[in-house]
């Protein structure tokens, strides 16, 4: 998935404004699996409505998503994996926002190493960026472990959250340069209920 999306209008859909994926696939015998390239350039376009308005998925990408005008989405920017770059946008909650960025490590030996740079985050009713890895097992339920969340968090305006301005859970975050206002609960909220963890600030 390379696919360019530049300089759209996109308004009223039911579920998302963009969605790029990348399966995961295997040979004939089912071995040697890997996840496809997924990294689209998400830039310059007017997009709002849905639920999760620009949503990439795929191991080992490096999406940019850039100077969006997004609004009115559950979930404003999700992330599932890979290395994206989420800058300069500006990322309205509208009447249905809960999270305006979300970036996910989903199960274990899978990353997530976004990049949150200069973004304008507003009024979301939850979190304004939200990072976490889940745990996932294999086949058997053995060999359990968590995902690689280790998000960069810089430099943005995160103001009017209904929570936390930035909430990491298992995550090792850094985050600096912020700007966090409005926040009902905490500005910046990290916790590990599972392995461990750290964060720079």
């Amino acid at each position: 998935c390379l696919a360019n999306v530049l300089f759209n209008t996109i308004v009223g859909y039911s579920q998302y404004g963009v969605y790029c994926l990348s399966t995961r696939g295997c040979d004939g015998y089912g071995n040697n699996c890997a996840w496809g390239n997924c990294s689209p350039t998400v830039s310059s376009n007017n997009i709002s409505g849905g639920q999760v308005v620009v949503r990439t998925e795929g191991e080992g990408g490096t999406p940019i998503i850039s100077d969006n005008t997004v609004s009115d989405g559950i979930v404003g920017v999700r992330i599932a994996r890979g290395g994206p770059k989420i800058l300069r946008n500006t990322i309205k909650a509208g009447l249905t926002g809960q999270i305006g960025v979300q970036c996910d490590a989903l199960g274990r030996s899978t990353n997530c190493t976004a990049i949150v740079d200069s973004n304008n985050i507003d009024g979301f009713s939850q979190y304004g960026v939200y990072c976490y890895a889940t745990r996932s097992c294999d086949y058997y339920g053995n060999n359990c472990a968590d995902g690689n969340c280790i998000p960069t968090i810089k430099n943005n305006v995160i103001s009017g959250s209904g929570i936390h301005g930035i909430q990491c859970r298992r995550a090792t975050p850094t985050i600096t340069g912020n700007t966090i206002t409005g926040s009902a609960d905490c500005g910046v909220y990290c916790y590990n209920d599972i392995s461990s963890a750290s964060m720079i600030a």
